[in-house]
């Protein structure tokens, strides 16, 4: 489980997610983009 300061810090730095038609879904997060920025390819 995450500590709160941990999902602070995931909320503010994940881009909204967008699905393969480009609508953005307001309660999901890029996790997988945000993986990719965070620690690289």
């Amino acid at each position: 489980a995450l500590t709160p300061e941990q999902v602070s810090f995931c909320a503010t730095h994940m881009q909204q997610y967008m699905d393969p038609r480009g609508r953005s879904h307001l309660s999901g997060y890029d996790y997988v983009g945000f993986t990719n920025s965070y620690f690289g390819n």
